[in-house]
């Protein structure tokens, strides 16, 4: 029941339109590696204890986590109990 293909919207065009009207999307996608393993759906916080994000996939402790940031560089943020961790940014068309 969440999508009609009778109404004429697509997939994903509420972010299409936010890009082009707004010039801006508010969540980008980074990678990291925590001390200890790390589960999909985690919550990721920032220093001050704030929720930013959320792990996305994980494999052990590398993991991908979809953040809250109009900023493009790394972040250091807190996952799950371990020390804090530095998060690179997903650069699309980029192999790292």
């Amino acid at each position: 029941g969440g999508i009609d293909f009778d109404k004429g919207c697509y997939l994903g065009q509420e972010i299409i339109a936010r890009m082009q009207y707004r010039g801006a999307v508010s969540r980008r996608l980074f990678r990291g590696q925590s001390a200890g393993d790390v589960a999909i759906g985690e919550t990721v916080k920032s220093q001050a204890d704030k929720a930013i994000g959320s792990i996305v996939n994980s494999a052990g402790k590398a993991f991908l986590a979809v953040i809250q940031t109009k900023d493009d560089s790394d972040i250091t943020c807190l996952v799950g109990e371990s020390a804090p961790v530095t998060l690179v940014r997903v650069h699309p068309g980029k192999v790292a």
